[in-house]
């Protein structure tokens, strides 16, 4: 995979036999809701070239969980940014109660992305069949 970016907060990386975009939450909490839109600001710019031809497989298992209210909502924007213009968005989740979240925070948003609790289950669902068994 080739690194696009990198910061406290999220890891960005290509794989082009995948044709995905990994965006990997880091286990490091935001100091506020303008630092990780900072973080996701940077990867819609960095991946807009390469949007329309890929998926996009967000691993949120390190992220640490913040469901305030006034958190939630100062992100929305960014969350519909970070999935726009991907053939197909999978999520990686730890938990049961995070597929839950993100079930929720998908009826709000109107970003609708497949859950694996793996990335090689993530690559099941967005491979063919050779590429997802070679990885």
């Amino acid at each position: 995979m080739k690194l696009l970016f990198i910061d406290r907060l999220v890891r960005v990386e290509h794989d082009p036999a995948l044709a995905a975009v990994v965006l990997t939450r880091s286990a490091a909490r935001p100091r506020d809701a303008e630092e990780l839109i900072r973080s996701l600001t940077a990867f819609v710019e960095v991946t807009a070239p390469l949007r329309p031809g890929c998926a996009l497989v967000v691993d949120l298992r390190q992220a640490p969980g913040d469901n305030r209210p006034d958190f939630e909502a100062a992100l929305r924007p960014a969350r519909r940014r970070v999935h726009e213009g991907f053939t197909r968005s999978v999520v990686v989740l730890q938990t049961a109660a995070g597929a839950l979240q993100m079930e929720r925070l998908a009826q709000r948003h109107g970003v609708r992305p497949d859950i694996a609790h793996s990335l090689l289950e993530a690559r099941h669902l967005l491979a063919p069949p050779a590429v997802a068994e070679s990885a």
